[in-house]
């Protein structure tokens, strides 16, 4: 019998509470920084909020539904399944994400009155200034744009270090 060698499971690295206000001050006047400040809140993963509809919201119950994540696949943005099985659940929020939600709504209503006929309903909570979801990848370039020292500048820096261990 042949036995494979164990591989050592490794946790991610979590942002100190010093480097999460470094990046909420990073993605400050940028329009992700609501979806930075929820990532921060929840714990959600990038795709994952990226990912939430409006359907998937409920503000008065103080809860949010994962279903799945946004990404690029072939070229195109998609909501895919999530990481794993347990990835599918009921986050709650606190009176902050809440409020933060509540604000992005608002932004969202007065973006879609500016936009017209250019408007495309999605249903995603985080979209463009036209209604298109936002790509993940345009989040962390607006992060990486901003002035140098900053933690999100650093190599290896991704946002998924907000989330919380098990």
């Amino acid at each position: 019998m042949i036995r494979r060698p164990r591989v050592t499971a490794k946790e991610a690295a979590h942002l100190t509470p010093a480097q999460i206000v470094d990046l909420l001050r990073a993605a400050a006047g940028t329009r992700y920084a609501p979806l930075f400040a929820l990532l921060v809140h929840t714990g959600l993963r990038r795709g994952e909020a990226l990912a939430l509809r409006w359907s998937d919201v409920d503000l008065d119950g103080g809860t949010v539904r994962i279903r799945g994540t946004l990404s690029r696949i072939d070229g195109r943005l998609a909501v895919s399944e999530p990481k794993t099985a347990k990835s599918k659940r009921f986050v709650p929020i606190s009176a902050p994400a809440e409020e933060l939600l509540r604000e992005v709504q608002a932004t969202q209503a007065d973006e879609r009155q500016r936009a017209g006929s250019a408007w495309r309903e999605t249903g995603f909570v985080f979209t463009t200034e036209f209604g298109e979801p936002c790509d993940p990848r345009n989040a962390l370039r607006a992060l990486k744009s901003r002035p140098p020292g900053l933690a999100c500048r650093r190599p290896g820096y991704t946002p998924s270090g907000t989330r919380q261990p098990a």
